[in-house]
């Protein structure tokens, strides 16, 4: 493909996954503010929001006719939204209340070309085991919940908490590989005609 990609650096496994596929994609380096929910926000109104603000940054950085990709993670028990733990007491909170619970991953991967933009939501379903206090207070010794949305890395030692992944395992780290590689083929496939 002759046209060049361009997603947000915040998008790291994206990056990787395109590079895997034989595509070049340039990372735009990342100057929006991170968003929260507004009161009341539905997790997956946050998510299209967050989805339209990145894709509205990177089409103002990236050159005229680019292939613009982004992906959005959005974690929810419930309808309430859980976000990137801000230090050990709200990273403890979470793991408690995702413990022993099922809750939502949704993730959204938006494609835009020549003023078209394709969009595939994924919503995988993820149980947690009851967690002991003592494996939560060992996990939040480890630091693996900094950074992460929901408090947790599914490809770290949060994985021995998974009892159950209903969905697609790829939108668990953001980058739902089935649905990336049907948009890059459908915009194949409009090139052709």
């Amino acid at each position: 493909m002759a046209i060049k990609i361009y997603t947000l650096a915040s998008d790291v496994l994206l990056n990787s996954w395109l590079n895997n596929l034989g595509y070049n994609s340039f990372a735009l380096s990342d100057t929006y503010p991170s968003l929260k929910p507004v009161a009341k926000e539905h997790p997956f109104d946050f998510a299209c929001r967050i989805s339209s603000e990145k894709m509205k940054f990177l089409t103002s950085k990236a050159p005229i006719n680019s292939l613009l990709i982004t992906t959005v993670k959005v974690v929810a028990c419930g309808r309430r939204i859980v976000n990137i733990p801000e230090n050990l007491s709200e990273a403890r909170q979470i793991l408690s209340l995702l413990s022993g619970r099922r809750h939502q991953v949704l993730t959204i991967i938006s494609l835009k070309h020549q003023d078209r933009l394709k969009q595939r939501e994924v919503l995988t379903r993820v149980s947690f085991k009851r967690l002991s206090e003592e494996e939560i207070e060992d996990y939040l010794q480890t630091k693996a919940w900094c950074d992460q949305i929901g408090g947790y890395d599914i490809l770290g030692r949060a994985a021995s908490f998974v009892k159950a992944i209903n969905g697609s395992v790829g939108s668990l780290w953001g980058v739902p590989a089935y649905e990336l590689t049907s948009l890059l083929a459908g915009l194949k496939n409009d090139q052709r005609r």
